[in-house]
């Protein structure tokens, strides 16, 4: 009985960590003014420039993730993205960042 609870336990846990990682659409923003919208980019992006972490806004939750990987995402600071990773809480690990077009473009 132990024997077969304990090996679900570890297939299952195999699952969900080879489950594949969401997209969400967000901006980078700095940790310190935690901008929701474009407006305030030019601020965040001097923030982020001076050295204060980045964080990762996800518009669909309006929730804030505290970046893990901080290089990931240095090309992208006060810019709207798609981000691809995992999350843990309100940790995310960043696997992938791409740019979402300006409107009218």
């Amino acid at each position: 009985m132990k024997r077969s609870l304990f090996l679900c336990l570890v297939v299952l846990g195999l699952l969900a960590v080879s489950m594949p990682a969401a997209d969400m659409t967000g901006f980078i923003t700095c940790s310190k003014c935690r901008h929701t919208d474009e407006k305030g980019m030019d601020c965040a992006t001097s923030c982020l420039r001076s050295g204060i972490p980045a964080v990762f806004y996800e518009q669909a939750t309006q929730k804030f993730y505290n970046i893990t990987n901080q290089d990931s995402v240095k090309a992208h600071y006060g810019t709207r993205v798609v981000v691809t990773g995992k999350v843990e809480g309100d940790r995310l690990t960043v696997a992938n960042v791409k740019p979402v077009a300006a409107k009218g473009k």
